[in-house]
Protein backbone atom coordinates (compact mmCIF):
# COMPACT_ATOMS: atom_id res chain seq x y z
CA UNK A 1 0.00 0.00 0.00
CA UNK A 2 2.97 2.54 0.97
CA UNK A 3 5.98 0.44 -0.23
CA UNK A 4 9.55 1.77 0.94
CA UNK A 5 10.97 1.15 -2.90
CA UNK A 6 8.62 3.73 -3.95
CA UNK A 7 10.21 5.91 -1.16
CA UNK A 8 7.81 5.69 1.43
CA UNK A 9 8.89 6.30 4.87
CA UNK A 10 7.09 3.39 6.83
CA UNK A 11 8.39 1.16 9.58
CA UNK A 12 6.73 -2.22 8.56
CA UNK A 13 5.46 -4.77 11.61
CA UNK A 14 4.85 -8.37 10.71
CA UNK A 15 4.52 -11.41 12.62
CA UNK A 16 7.58 -12.50 10.65
CA UNK A 17 11.06 -11.64 9.34
CA UNK A 18 10.92 -10.59 5.75
CA UNK A 19 12.73 -13.60 5.60
CA UNK A 20 10.29 -15.72 7.26
CA UNK A 21 7.52 -14.01 5.22
CA UNK A 22 9.37 -15.37 2.43
CA UNK A 23 9.68 -18.65 3.33
CA UNK A 24 5.98 -18.99 4.64
CA UNK A 25 4.47 -17.67 1.71
CA UNK A 26 7.03 -19.58 -0.75
CA UNK A 27 4.75 -22.14 -1.85
CA UNK A 28 1.73 -20.17 -1.88
CA UNK A 29 0.22 -19.46 -5.54
CA UNK A 30 -0.64 -15.96 -6.14
CA UNK A 31 1.71 -14.24 -3.48
CA UNK A 32 5.22 -12.43 -4.77
CA UNK A 33 7.25 -12.88 -2.39
CA UNK A 34 9.53 -10.37 -4.44
CA UNK A 35 6.93 -7.67 -3.12
CA UNK A 36 7.65 -8.74 0.49
CA UNK A 37 9.29 -5.74 1.98
CA UNK A 38 12.15 -5.44 4.99
CA UNK A 39 10.59 -6.28 8.42
CA UNK A 40 11.15 -3.11 11.05
CA UNK A 41 9.21 -4.43 13.90
CA UNK A 42 8.64 -8.13 14.37
CA UNK A 43 5.50 -8.46 16.51
CA UNK A 44 4.55 -11.77 18.81
CA UNK A 45 1.48 -10.31 20.65
CA UNK A 46 3.04 -7.76 23.08
CA UNK A 47 1.13 -4.70 22.87
CA UNK A 48 2.01 -2.72 20.43
CA UNK A 49 3.56 0.47 22.77
CA UNK A 50 6.54 -2.00 24.36
CA UNK A 51 7.74 -3.24 20.95
CA UNK A 52 7.11 0.16 19.37
CA UNK A 53 9.18 2.30 21.70
CA UNK A 54 9.59 6.29 21.52
CA UNK A 55 7.53 6.52 17.80
CA UNK A 56 4.44 8.15 17.09
CA UNK A 57 3.15 8.07 13.55
CA UNK A 58 0.77 10.48 11.62
CA UNK A 59 -0.57 7.59 9.87
CA UNK A 60 -1.45 3.97 10.41
CA UNK A 61 -2.19 1.19 7.82
CA UNK A 62 -3.16 -2.07 8.96
CA UNK A 63 -3.96 -4.06 6.21
CA UNK A 64 -5.11 -7.26 6.71
CA UNK A 65 -4.16 -7.29 10.38
CA UNK A 66 -7.56 -6.78 12.17
CA UNK A 67 -9.49 -10.44 11.49
CA UNK A 68 -6.41 -11.94 12.78
CA UNK A 69 -5.80 -10.33 16.66
CA UNK A 70 -7.35 -11.88 19.41
CA UNK A 71 -8.72 -8.74 20.74
CA UNK A 72 -9.92 -6.02 18.17
CA UNK A 73 -10.72 -3.30 20.49
CA UNK A 74 -7.81 -3.27 22.56
CA UNK A 75 -5.59 -3.22 19.14
CA UNK A 76 -7.25 -0.74 18.20
CA UNK A 77 -6.43 0.92 21.30
CA UNK A 78 -3.20 0.42 20.97
CA UNK A 79 -2.73 1.36 17.02
CA UNK A 80 -4.83 5.12 18.48
CA UNK A 81 -1.57 5.47 21.21
CA UNK A 82 0.57 5.28 18.66
CA UNK A 83 -0.63 7.62 16.20
CA UNK A 84 0.54 11.99 16.76
CA UNK A 85 -2.41 14.26 17.27
CA UNK A 86 -4.45 14.38 13.96
CA UNK A 87 -3.19 10.83 12.99
CA UNK A 88 -4.74 8.70 10.73
CA UNK A 89 -6.09 4.84 10.90
CA UNK A 90 -6.30 3.43 7.93
CA UNK A 91 -7.41 -0.95 7.80
CA UNK A 92 -8.32 -2.98 4.96
CA UNK A 93 -9.67 -6.11 5.39
CA UNK A 94 -10.38 -8.97 3.20
CA UNK A 95 -13.54 -9.91 1.49
CA UNK A 96 -14.53 -12.91 2.84
CA UNK A 97 -16.57 -13.78 0.09
CA UNK A 98 -12.84 -14.42 -1.87
CA UNK A 99 -10.73 -15.75 0.64
CA UNK A 100 -9.81 -17.89 3.52
CA UNK A 101 -12.60 -16.65 5.36
CA UNK A 102 -15.53 -17.59 3.03
CA UNK A 103 -17.06 -20.44 5.28
CA UNK A 104 -16.82 -18.46 8.58
CA UNK A 105 -19.38 -16.95 10.27
CA UNK A 106 -19.16 -12.99 10.34
CA UNK A 107 -17.98 -11.50 13.56
CA UNK A 108 -19.99 -9.89 15.76
CA UNK A 109 -19.67 -6.70 18.12
CA UNK A 110 -20.21 -9.43 21.61
CA UNK A 111 -17.17 -11.19 20.39
CA UNK A 112 -15.10 -8.36 20.28
CA UNK A 113 -16.34 -6.98 23.38
CA UNK A 114 -15.93 -10.75 25.22
CA UNK A 115 -12.48 -10.41 23.70
CA UNK A 116 -11.83 -7.00 25.52
CA UNK A 117 -13.42 -7.90 28.66
CA UNK A 118 -11.50 -11.03 29.21
CA UNK A 119 -8.26 -9.47 27.57
CA UNK A 120 -8.05 -12.14 25.19
CA UNK A 121 -4.43 -12.76 24.27
CA UNK A 122 -4.34 -15.46 21.77
CA UNK A 123 -7.60 -17.02 19.08
CA UNK A 124 -9.51 -19.39 21.77
CA UNK A 125 -9.09 -23.04 21.51
CA UNK A 126 -12.56 -22.82 19.37
CA UNK A 127 -11.58 -20.10 17.21
CA UNK A 128 -8.33 -22.85 16.22
CA UNK A 129 -10.85 -25.68 15.62
CA UNK A 130 -13.22 -23.48 13.93
CA UNK A 131 -10.12 -22.38 10.79
CA UNK A 132 -9.13 -25.96 10.82
CA UNK A 133 -12.41 -26.81 9.81
CA UNK A 134 -13.63 -23.44 7.76
CA UNK A 135 -10.65 -22.68 5.92
CA UNK A 136 -11.18 -22.29 2.53
CA UNK A 137 -9.60 -22.19 -0.61
CA UNK A 138 -10.47 -22.20 -4.28
CA UNK A 139 -8.40 -23.78 -7.88
CA UNK A 140 -5.70 -24.69 -4.47
CA UNK A 141 -5.19 -20.62 -3.46
CA UNK A 142 -6.13 -18.95 -0.20
CA UNK A 143 -7.32 -15.57 -2.09
CA UNK A 144 -8.96 -15.01 -5.73
CA UNK A 145 -10.25 -12.94 -8.00
CA UNK A 146 -14.04 -11.60 -7.58
CA UNK A 147 -14.36 -13.38 -11.60
CA UNK A 148 -12.30 -16.57 -10.70
CA UNK A 149 -14.28 -19.70 -10.92
CA UNK A 150 -13.49 -23.28 -9.47
CA UNK A 151 -14.56 -25.42 -6.65
CA UNK A 152 -14.83 -24.16 -3.70
CA UNK A 153 -12.87 -26.50 -0.63
CA UNK A 154 -11.38 -26.34 2.83
CA UNK A 155 -7.71 -25.93 3.09
CA UNK A 156 -7.17 -28.57 5.79
CA UNK A 157 -8.22 -32.23 6.45
CA UNK A 158 -10.61 -32.01 9.46
CA UNK A 159 -8.46 -34.26 11.34
CA UNK A 160 -5.97 -31.56 11.28
CA UNK A 161 -8.59 -29.67 14.31
CA UNK A 162 -7.71 -32.69 16.75
CA UNK A 163 -3.42 -31.89 17.07
CA UNK A 164 -4.53 -28.22 17.04
CA UNK A 165 -6.95 -28.45 19.60
CA UNK A 166 -4.67 -30.37 21.47
CA UNK A 167 -1.83 -27.78 21.30
CA UNK A 168 -4.02 -25.08 21.72
CA UNK A 169 -5.57 -26.60 25.18
CA UNK A 170 -1.68 -27.90 26.34
CA UNK A 171 0.30 -24.71 25.15
CA UNK A 172 0.49 -20.52 25.94
CA UNK A 173 1.50 -19.96 22.58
Amino acid sequence: IAPKNENFNVKVVDHLSAEGLREKYASHSGVNIECIEDVDYVWSGEPLSRLIKDEKFDWIIASHVLEHVPNPIEFLQELSELLKPGGVISIALPDKRYCFDHFMSVSIVGEWIDAFVSKRIRPTPGQVVNHCFYAAQRNGKISWGVDEIGVLGLVHEPSLAKGQLEYALASDH
